[in-house]
């Protein structure tokens, strides 16, 4: 049995709202803090993990970044890795204050573009006993260089994101793109296997506002986490997708080459394969072997 409480949160001046579990019958467990992908909800997939790592005695923190599900902030749906790293960092110390966990064993945990951000945090030297990027985002170039992108869909998404930012300056609304679309739709994500897995991570019935603001396009190219990821001192697991047509396997061999103490292990499915099914069953199954080897825990059962 897991026990849910709200904790919502205030990153800078704006509510986010955040959810902690907790397993039952366990006396200040380690807990995992856990930020989500592109555009993506903490209700989206991520609950399956929780009631995995709950079993395996670990709390789990999930939350909404600003302007996106549950919390608060305007404009909407702007996705951006500074203020999503913001937030991020603000819920790790939120979680740390909290009487029921253990915040010794606290593990920083992302899936896709928030596997890059907790990359970027364990760089930055954020405070955490362990790392799990599930997916990763490491490099943009080698997104943007890869199957993910054509040049003409990179060049009028760059448009669309001159037309936003001016927009941002001029303080109007966002100029938005879809988030997600089909192979011949302009999108940010558009590739063959992507309309139908990313569906995937939304609950039944769940309402799903598929724009993005297009300044993302401009921001994008720039966010680099592997030029960072040497600095990671604690142990690291990077969970890759061989298949992945958003994220190139490469990227992440080439990351955790660099990470002192990473580990990767390689999944033979797609980007969104391993949110569900039997490769989210091997996903977990190292997972929690990474965490009892980090942790210094009982092996899992």
């Amino acid at each position: 049995m897991t026990t849910r409480i709200d904790r919502d949160f205030s990153s800078r001046g704006v509510r986010c709202a955040g959810t902690l579990y907790l397993p039952d019958g366990v006396l200040r467990p380690p807990v995992i803090v856990m930020g989500h992908g592109f555009g993506a909800e903490r209700s989206w997939g991520l609950p399956l993990f929780v009631e995995r790592f709950s079993e395996a005695g670990f709390a789990s923190f999930l939350f909404d970044y600003r302007g996106f599900g549950d919390s608060d902030g305007e404009p909407r749906r702007v996705v951006s890795p500074r203020r999503h790293i913001q937030d991020f960092e603000t819920a790790v110390e939120h979680v740390r204050l909290f009487a029921e966990i253990d915040p010794n064993r606290l593990v920083l945990w992302g899936t896709s573009l928030g596997g890059g951000h907790a990359l970027t945090m364990a760089s930055r030297g954020v405070r955490c006993a362990a790392v799990i990027a599930h997916v990763p985002h490491v490099d943009a170039m080698a997104s943007l260089t890869g199957d993910a992108i054509g040049p003409v869909q990179l060049l009028k998404l760059s448009a669309a994101g001159v037309r936003d930012a001016f927009r941002a300056a001029t303080l109007r609304d966002p100029y938005y793109v879809a988030a997600l679309g089909r192979p011949d739709e302009i999108a940010i994500m558009n590739t063959e296997d992507a309309w139908e897995g990313f569906l995937t991570l939304l609950p039944p019935g769940a309402p799903f506002d598929n724009r993005c603001a297009a300044r993302i396009a401009l921001t994008f190219p720039f966010y680099r986490p592997i030029r960072h990821v040497s600095k990671i001192t604690v142990p690291t697991l990077l969970v890759g997708a061989i298949q992945d047509s958003l994220i190139p396997i490469e990227a992440a061999r080439k990351a955790v080459g660099l990470i002192p103490n990473g580990q990767l292990v390689e999944l033979d499915c797609s980007h969104f394969a391993p949110y569900s099914g039997d490769w989210f069953n091997k996903s977990v199954a190292a997972q929690l072997t990474f965490l009892s080897d980090a942790l210094a825990l009982p092996p899992p059962t």
